[in-house]
């Protein structure tokens, strides 16, 4: 070569440096130009935070600039000069007879047209790999494009022997242009159909993330901002909206453009005459690398897999179809005691589409033991759920939020991913694995940043309260080769993914490489080799060797406590897109409905002083019944009048004693509760219904006089509060505790609000802390609010004391032509308790509702319970129903989530039954022990999420925790609840819903029984009419043999769950 040539040459190799273009790597090289926004000081304020966050208009353009391809210079498409696949050639650079394990080898590609003219500018986007079919080997390339026409494919050598050449033209530059362009100006070419119902009417519309028109229906998420919008239909309101589903594709493209992207020209392989090269194992080191002039192992020397690890280019390669990885010390599971031994004890969170649900289906079929549950529900939008009870093992699987393409189904189960992570508590046996990607490639970009920035955020908050999570995203699979999901699309979308988790205590699982260059053919749903060794990479991580873990310090650049999240860790943001009141009911009207009956408890009145010794004392107090014979039949009733007097034994002239009465039988073992009529004089009737045979004796138990009444009344309102909670803040080593309630007092007060239900909770600020630095809860303690004469009224010796009395028991005879219970309608949806409702015999109850039925046997109730998917959302009362079904069958099996028991979640399964039972607390204000903020869900706010149908049940109890509030507190928390309830059975008819009346059991000024007996009588007035069912807890604790207990006993709540097992499966 002459002197002038080699300047020339030189000249050109700096030129082509100079402005090379780097498709393929610039998936991982060109993450080092985007640099994170730095920390601000970790006091400011979280609106000041957050504009350094990913929904910045720099940051975006920075990660815009990550995804910048060569632009077409042709005005004009045209098919003749587009790169042809078959005209195109390339041939190894400098090809040798024989290669060693870990050098590289280069191949040097030439687009020409269809006319065989040489292309003069690039863009055009290759996959290339280098393969052994009979290995059963492959490792992706990575592609320079010089941009003029010339590409330069790079390959790693990883394996001893044969290695073939690879090279797929995907797209030709002319049609990226193509796909670019429809990209950003058609993102409606894939549309969704939206299915409004109502009283018989349906109608379909079209809907997706923008419709046009001005007639139009937008559902805004209230935990992550996410909007999705419908065409107005014609006749019905928006809130209608009940199911979702793929609608179909629009042609965007002409004859030309088709061309471009037509199948003969797309994803085609380019032909050589290269023979495969010859790679030979070092004779030293049996697989090594040469880098930066140093000898370093392929694999011997990778570190522990472990979160923050970002893929190498190539990032690991196949060898006897087994992945290797070259990022850490990757592991294989090759049998299934294996991977069962790595998830023991996890709690496993997948969202995302279908290629994450292979992962799911895998483990499934993998490991027999670990066992789906049929929810009853659509399987391609889920939610799915398996699990292995002897094991600990929970993994669920769920399709990330809109848009989703899917088959009809229901809008209430289409949850945001981002929305649904805010709501984990998470810690070091939760694993999270997200993927997002495949729904999002006919949208512009920007689209795909503002959720990335959202679902980043949640992440962060994740790691911020519980850094020990084990986060994983699962990159984008190849395979997509259309105008509606090519796999250059998809690229430009991954790019943008490894960009926004840079630099965070997450793991990239590059699925890209693994489905790239094996030797199955390219599709968007990897066959079964593909997906185990996916799986194996991700177990690795789960699992790491020699259990080491590694969590990075929290002044990290990208530090998750320094986003400004704001304070959303109490809710679990519902996907639920918020209905209006207009379809179910008008807001609270029902408050204004309430009448509550003379005969009832007064809500008001008015007191002029407090004289403890005109108060009520049941020593001096007596009662007889009225004209007693000396036999009674069945069904007839007893009438006892009762007489107060004061300490002076005087007749009070005032009413407003609060009593409990009972008929019982202690050898019967029978009781039934009485009604009281309040003359408002002193004097009280009771009266009985006599629902057995045998003998029955009256008792008169005084809970409260009048006086301590008054004083409960007095404090509920005055002093909400006197039962107080604590709020635990944490951040980079500083700790603060500071009081929190419904409300608190002072200026400086950190306000929580949830997105969904709007619910309100207060701390005191911490001094050094910000507000979004709370992290946990926990019950505080009892203040005192009552004064020594008001003690005096509630004093045991005064509180919950029989009257005594002469009266010798009642004989009662059966008629022949009575039987209380022979007409009684099958238990039901909507029937209202009756005056008693029912009545213990021989320790058991039978209820005057309905046929209520006994489960004596554990196959009884599990038979009852067969593939129900039971929700249960209250206090520790309600727990007891779920402990007692879990004690009684033994095949349901709970499952240790390793969070705070008294505040749950809990979770029992039965896999043979396909029986989940589920138990939570409600929301706050809940009295429990120290729990992570994020765990506590609001009741409403959950239930705006469950689909619902006839193979769900949901129970609910809502009181222990409010009796120290004024009770428009809990008023508005009952319309919130009853709201949830009611948009439930407007989308899911069928599904059945259970209220838990009130126990009886509290008797001091922060859980009196009277106080419980007012939330009672609204909670009941609330849902009356409703198709609901109340079941009445209050008559069955507070007429049973067993001391009055807010925790009944045993024989009490068995009792309680076979009512509630009447209506789940009536006769």
């Amino acid at each position: 070569m002459s002197g002038t040539k080699r300047i020339c040459a030189a000249l050109l190799v700096i030129l082509v440096c100079t402005f090379g273009f780097f498709y393929r790597s610039m998936r991982i090289g060109l993450f080092e130009k985007y640099q994170p926004p730095q920390p601000k000081n970790i006091l400011a304020l979280s609106d000041q935070l957050i504009a350094n966050d990913l929904n910045q208009q720099q940051s975006n353009t920075e990660l815009l600039n990550l995804i910048q391809w060569p632009d077409n210079p042709l005005k004009k498409l045209q098919y003749s000069v587009s790169t042809s696949p078959k005209q195109s050639q390339y041939h190894i650079v400098n090809k040798r007879a024989n290669y060693k394990v870990g050098e590289t080898l280069e191949v040097l590609i030439m687009a020409k047209d269809h006319m065989a003219q040489p292309k003069t500018y690039g863009g055009d986007f290759f996959q290339v790999k280098l393969h052994s079919p009979k290995l059963k080997a492959g490792v992706t390339g990575h592609v320079k494009d010089y941009r003029n026409g010339s590409y330069l494919a790079t390959f790693l050598l990883p394996w001893p022997g044969e290695a073939q050449v690879n090279i797929r033209l995907i797209h030709s530059s002319e049609a990226v242009s193509v796909l670019k362009d429809k990209r950003e100006k058609h993102p409606d070419k894939v549309f969704f159909h939206g299915y409004f119902e109502l009283n018989g009417t349906s109608e379909v519309k079209e809907c997706n993330l923008k419709v046009s028109g001005e007639n139009v229906c937008e559902y805004k998420d209230p935990v992550t901002g996410e909007i999705w919008q419908c065409v107005k239909p014609q006749k019905l309101p928006c809130d209608s909206w009940i199911y979702h589903s793929m609608g179909s594709f629009r042609q965007v493209t002409n004859a030309v453009e088709n061309t471009l992207l037509n199948r003969s020209v797309t994803n085609q392989d380019i032909p050589s005459t290269e023979s495969p090269v010859r790679i030979e194992a070092q004779s030293t080191i049996s697989s090594l690398i040469l880098t930066n002039k140093k000898q370093v192992y392929l694999t011997s020397s990778l570190p522990v897999c472990k979160t923050g690890q970002e893929p190498t280019q190539p990032s690991g390669y196949y060898y006897n179809d087994q992945w290797t990885s070259l990022v850490c010390m990757g592991q294989h599971f090759p049998q299934p005691d294996d991977a069962r031994t790595c998830l023991r004890g996890k709690d496993i969170y997948m969202f995302g589409d279908s290629t994450l649900r292979q992962w799911f289906e895998y483990l499934e079929r993998f490991i027999p033991s670990l066992k789906r549950i049929d929810l009853h529900l659509n399987y391609q939008s889920g939610p799915l759920l398996a699990v292995d009870p002897d094991y600990g093992i929970v993994m669920r699987w769920r399709a990330h939020g809109l848009p989703l393409r899917t088959t009809k189904t229901l809008t209430s189960n289409l949850h945001y991913e981002a929305a649904y992570i805010y709501g984990i508590g998470g810690g070091p046996y939760t694993v999270v694995v997200i993927t997002l990607w495949a729904h999002f490639t006919t949208y512009p970009v920007d689209v795909y940043l503002q959720r990335l920035a959202r679902v980043r955020k949640a992440v962060a908050s994740l790691l911020f309260r519980s850094p020990q999570t084990t986060i994983l995203i699962k990159s984008a699979n190849t395979g997509y080769k259309s105008v509606y999901g090519s796999d250059w699309l998809s690229l430009q979308l991954d790019i943008l993914m490894r960009a926004a988790f840079k630099g965070m205590a997450v793991t990239i699982l590059d699925a890209w490489d693994m489905t790239s260059c094996h030797y199955l053919p390219d599709t968007i749903h990897p066959g079964p080799p593909i997906v185990r060794n996916e799986v194996d990479l991700m177990l690795s991580y789960i699992c790491a060797k020699f259990n080491m873990r590694f969590f990075p310090f929290c002044g990290l650049p990208l530090d998750p406590r320094l986003l400004g999240i704001d304070a959303p860790c109490i809710t679990r943001g519902t996907v639920m897109l918020k209905r209006g009141d207009s379809v179910v009911f008008n807001g609270s009207e029902w408050i204004s409905k309430i009448r509550v009956g003379k005969e009832q408890p007064l809500m008001q009145r008015e007191e002029s002083g407090i004289h403890i010794e005109r108060s009520y004392l049941p020593k001096q107090s007596q009662y007889h019944i009225v004209n007693k014979r000396a036999n009674y039949k069945v069904g007839e009733t007893l009438e006892v009048l009762i007489m107060a007097k004061d300490h002076m034994a005087q007749p009070k002239t005032y009413g407003g004693d609060f009593f409990q009465v009972k008929l019982h039988s202690p050898k019967l073992k029978a009781g039934v509760t009485g009604h009281v009529k309040d003359y408002r004089n002193g004097s009280y009737l009771a009266t009985f219904l006599l629902p057995w045979p045998g003998e029955a004796q009256v008792n008169i138990r005084l809970i409260h006089s009048s006086e301590a009444v008054s004083v409960l009344k007095d404090k509920r309102e005055k002093h909400p509060d006197k039962v107080f909670f604590h709020g635990y803040f944490e951040l980079n080593g500083t700790s603060e505790v500071k009081e929190c309630n419904l409300k608190v007092s002072g200026e400086n007060v950190c306000e929580y609000k949830d997105p969904v239900t709007g619910e309100i909770w207060q701390c005191v600020k911490p001094q050094k802390l910000p507000c979004d630095s709370w992290i946990y809860h926990s019950m505080g303690s009892f203040r005192q609010v009552t004064n020594a004469v008001e003690n005096t009224l509630l004093n045991r010796s005064v509180t919950n004391q029989d009257i005594p009395s002469t009266e010798s028991p009642v004989r009662i005879e059966a008629q022949s032509t009575i039987n209380l219970t022979s007409s009684l309608p099958v238990c039901k949806t909507g029937q209202e308790p009756t005056q008693p409702s029912g009545y213990y015999y021989n320790d058991q109850w039978t209820s005057l509702v309905c046929m209520g039925q006994h489960f004596p046997q554990p196959d009884d109730a599990r038979t009852c319970l067969r593939g129900k998917d039971i929700y249960m959302f209250g206090d520790s009362t309600l727990r007891q129903w779920f402990e007692y079904l879990e004690r009684f069958i033994p095949s349901l099996r709970r499952i240790d989530l390793h969070l705070n028991y008294q505040s749950g979640p809990l979770l029992a399964v039965d896999p043979d039954y396909g029986i989940v039972m589920r138990w939570r607390a409600h929301g706050l204000p809940l009295r429990t022990t120290k729990t992570l903020t994020s765990n506590l869900h609001y009741e409403a706010a959950y239930i705006s999420g469950i689909g619902g149908g006839p193979y769900t049940v949901v129970v609910i109890t809502l009181w222990a925790h409010f009796t120290t509030y004024p009770v428009h507190v809990y008023l508005q928390r009952l319309t919130r609840v009853r709201k949830a309830v009611a948009s439930l059975l407007f989308r899911s008819p069928q599904t059945t819903i259970l209220i838990k009346s009130a126990n009886t059991g509290y008797k001091t000024i922060y859980g009196s029984d009277w106080l419980s007996l007012q939330l009672d009588i609204l909670m009941r007035a609330a849902f009356k009419g409703m198709a609901v069912t109340v079941l009445d807890a209050w008559d069955m604790t507070s007429c049973h043999y067993l001391p009055d207990d807010i925790h009944p006993g045993p024989p009490v709540v068995r009792n309680e769950v076979d009512l509630m097992l009447s209506y789940i499966c009536p006769k």
